[in-house]
This record gives structure tokens, C-alpha cells and sequence, in this order.
């Protein structure tokens, strides 16, 4: 008898909500060629709650944005830029670490250059628990540094979920309500005030940089927490190892696992394992009892030393008291990880120089203010042809798994 798969149960009661939903909703879907996006003004007195309880926090949380903004710019463009240099020289897509993150009827993530999967349920969650940070921190931000709210809402870019928050005056999406729109140029002074676009380059690049530093702030909180519980219900359990490519234990085989002995001497900790791996000289013979096998490598040499290309570490595990709760203490740990990988990743992705990315909008801001209208058009050329780089690399990534 076939048992029920929890996970397939979830994606289908999941789907078929998100169906309800967007059904009973599809009146208020407007789609321009591939992107569908919902506007509504639901929440926005929410975040004007938020930001007035402690204004000055958020004036000092803005700049960190700012900060965090563009350092992350040229982080994010040194990392796409080797990893394109990457794709190139190799001429694989496997080798670059690139990667797009999907979900999958998997029992654990695992992230690897060009596509990763994900439990079905990690994916929802870390996704749901990302976006509302990052709309959420640009909404606060806006608001404290003066900008109206004209919507917030979900938004759709073919396969890609997202969510928005669009200040007015922006015009962030297609299809604007132009009566609208008219409307609010016309009411006077008064409601004319908040506007994008007359608000300081600063104010700009503090509410842009908001929401990927929310997502690192989320990152590290995840972090903590995860790395809190572990000390609460672990203790120091076997010593693991990765192999290093190109030298003599992966050369006989070896991956990744948990080391039992060396030479005939059990490893039960990390002391051990250095005690032994000092005697060690380029051509002596190791032995190691490994999770993966016997292997008998030949030592080389490494600075003088002798290396036969293994990273040691500690692994953990459960006290006996908490045994028995191993498979709830292990999901949520899994959990916390990927929730904090996503967060990191996705907020670097969105700090890239590529309109209409927040790190390409800053950009633009500052081209606009130095260089002018030439500037801007080229500004945008670039910017098509990053996002068809890095649009192409991803499903390129997917091509080659499947």
C-alpha cells in the first residue's frame, strides 16, 4: 500500500488555494505580455503605523540602508562578473556558481552552481517570509523619508513571484491608471507633495537600499536563532570532511563524509585529527575509514608539509534528550538555514546594476544626476543587456540540469 507523500499533499493544497485565491481575485489582475501584478492599498496604514511608533529609528535604519546599498552594488557586481568570467573560460554552466533556486519533492536543500532544489515547503515559506521583509522595509523607509504610498501588491514576471511597493509618482509599473495618475498632478500643492521624483537622490538610494538590507538583517536573525537552538540541543558528534578537487583524496574518490580513522587511529575529534595530520609527510602513505569507504591516498606537498586535500570539521549532534524530537529539530534547522541563504542571495541579486533591479535603479539615479539624459539612455542599454546576461545564465542553468 502506497503511503501518502506529506509533501506532494502540501504543493497541491497549496496550488489549489493560490488557485481559489487568484480566481475569486482575477478581476483586479492586470497583466502587461508576461507581467501579471495586483495593486491594492491594503496595508499601507499599517506602514505608516509602523514607521510613526519609532521615527527615528527609521531615519537611522535608512542610512544604514543607504550604506548597505552600495557596498552591496559592488559586491554583487565583482560576484556576477566572475562568475560570467567563470561560465566563459570554463564553457559550462556547471562550473560557474550561478544558480537557480527551485522547489522540488526533495527531502533536503541543496545548493549547487546551476540549479538547486529545495523542499517544496522551504521554498513557499522562505519566499512568503523574504519578500514581506524586503516590501515591508521599503515601505517604512519611504514613509520616513517623506514619500507617499500610491500601492503595494503582488507582481508576477513570468515563472518569478515577487512583491511591490510603489511610492507615488514613481511609476514603477505599465498600465497605470492614467485618470489617476492625472488626478493626483492636478489637486494642488498639497497633494502633490511625497512624489519620487522630487524627492533628494539620498532619500532615494535610502528607501532602494531597504529592502535587501532587511533581507541580511533576516539572514542573521535566522542565523542566530538557528545557531541558538543547536547549542540548546547538540553536542560535538563525528569529524566530516570535504575533499578538495584536484588533489589526492578526491583523486581516489572521496567526497564528502565522515572520517572514522587514520592510519588504523580513531578520529573522535578535531585534536586528534591535527595531531595525526602533523606527522604527516609529502609521500607518505594515509589510510583512511571513511563513510564513503577504505582509501589509501599518497600525501603531497603543500607548503612544505605533507596534504592530501581534505577540509576537517566538527560535526554536531542531538543530546540524548532530545533524541527523540530529532526529526522537528532537524526540519526547522534545515529550515532556518535555507530561509537565511535565500535572504542573503536574493538580496545581492537585487542590488545588481540592472534597472529595474534596486541596485540598477540607484544607478540610474546617480547617472541621471552626473551625466544627464546621454547618460541615462546608455545607462538603460546596459541595463537590458545585463538583465538578458543574467536572465539567459539562469535558464540556461535550468536547460542544462534537466
Amino acid at each position: 500500500m502506497l503511503e501518502p507523500d506529506p509533501q506532494l499533499i502540501f504543493l497541491v493544497v497549496f496550488l489549489a488555494g493560490l488557485t481559489v485565491f487568484l480566481y475569486k481575485d482575477r478581476n483586479k489582475i492586470q497583466r502587461s505580455s508576461i507581467l501579471f501584478y495586483r495593486r491594492t492599498k491594503s496595508g499601507i496604514d499599517k506602514i505608516d503605523a509602523i514607521q510613526k511608533r519609532l521615527p527615528r529609528f527609521w531615519k537611522a535604519y535608512g542610512w544604514g540602508a543607504a550604506v548597505s546599498g552600495v557596498i552591496s552594488i559592488a559586491l554583487a557586481s565583482y560576484y556576477i562578473g566572475t562568475q560570467y568570467i567563470g561560465v566563459f573560460q570554463a564553457g559550462s554552466i556547471k562550473e560557474s556558481g550561478l544558480s537557480a533556486v527551485l522547489p522540488g519533492l526533495v527531502a533536503e536543500s541543496s545548493f549547487q552552481p546551476g540549479v538547486s532544489f529545495i523542499p517544496v515547503e522551504y521554498w513557499i515559506i522562505s519566499i512568503g517570509v523574504l519578500m514581506t521583509v524586503h516590501e515591508l522595509s521599503h515601505g517604512i523607509v519611504a514613509r520616513s523619508e517623506g514619500f507617499e504610498i500610491n500601492s503595494v501588491g503582488w507582481i508576477v514576471l513570468g515563472i518569478f513571484p515577487g512583491a511591490f511597493v510603489e511610492p507615488k509618482g514613481e511609476k514603477m509599473l505599465p498600465n497605470d491608471d492614467e485618470k489617476h495618475m492625472q488626478k493626483d498632478e492636478n489637486d494642488g500643492e498639497e497633494e502633490s507633495t511625497g512624489m519620487w521624483d522630487q524627492g533628494s537622490l539620498t532619500s532615494r538610494i535610502k528607501v532602494l537600499g531597504a529592502g535587501s538590507f532587511a533581507n541580511y538583517l533576516t539572514a542573521i536573525v535566522f542565523i542566530l536563532l538557528s545557531t541558538a537552538i543547536l547549542g540548546a540541543v547538540a553536542e560535538p558528534g563525528d569529524v566530516v570532511y570535504v575533499a578538495e578537487d584536484g588533489y589526492p583524496a578526491a583523486q581516489a574518490g572521496l567526497n564528502n563524509g565522515t572520517v572514522y580513522s587514520i592510519n588504523g587511529k580513531s578520529i573522535n575529534s578535531q585534536s586528534q585529527l591535527k595531531e595525526i595530520a602533523s606527522n604527516i609527510r609529502p609521500g607518505d602513505q594515509v589510510t583512511l575509514n571513511t563513510s564513503e569507504g577504505v582509501r589509501t591516498v599518497n600525501a603531497t606537498e603543500k607548503d612544505g608539509d605533507g596534504y592530501i586535500g581534505i577540509r576537517f570539521g566538527q560535526g554536531t549532534q542531538l543530546t540524548d534528550q532530545y533524541q527523540p524530537y530529532s526529526g522537528i529539530l532537524n526540519w526547522f534547522l534545515s529550515l532556518f538555514e535555507t530561509v537565511a541563504i535565500l535572504n542573503i542571495g536574493i538580496g545581492l541579486v537585487n542590488m545588481l546594476p540592472f534597472k529595474p533591479l534596486d541596485g540598477g535603479q540607484i544607478i540610474g539615479g546617480l547617472v541621471d544626476k552626473y551625466t544627464g539624459e546621454n547618460g541615462v539612455k546608455a545607462f538603460n542599454y546596459f541595463s537590458i543587456l545585463g538583465m538578458l546576461l543574467l536572465i539567459g545564465t539562469i535558464l540556461l542553468s535550468v536547460a542544462t540540469a534537466i
